[in-house]
């Protein structure tokens, strides 16, 4: 999410609330026309997890196992999370 900054991560596959990376999941990056592209700044290994990154691990657990379909990223943050509602007869 740091190194997209802006844009979209879709069909991430979840089994007992942790991220399935095999298949890859499909990274829409986003770039604004006419303005200023903020590029992924540099990261040093020792930081500590920001709120909304906090609050994405904790939105895995109750999912548990399952297909997130998107998830928004702005400023290399989570912003909102699409998963499709299976619960409804």
């Amino acid at each position: 999410m740091h190194s997209l900054v802006y844009g979209t991560i879709e069909n991430i596959v979840l089994i007992d609330g942790q991220p399935v990376l095999v298949p890859l999941p499909k990274l829409l990056r986003r770039r604004r026309l006419g303005g200023r592209n903020q590029e992924a700044r540099p990261c040093s290994g020792n930081y500590l997890l920001k709120r909304q990154v906090l609050e994405l691990f904790k939105e895995f657990e109750c999912i548990g196992s399952g297909v997130i379909t998107r998830i928004d990223v702005k400023d290399g943050l989570p912003y909102n999370v699409e998963l499709l509602d299976n619960s409804r007869p």
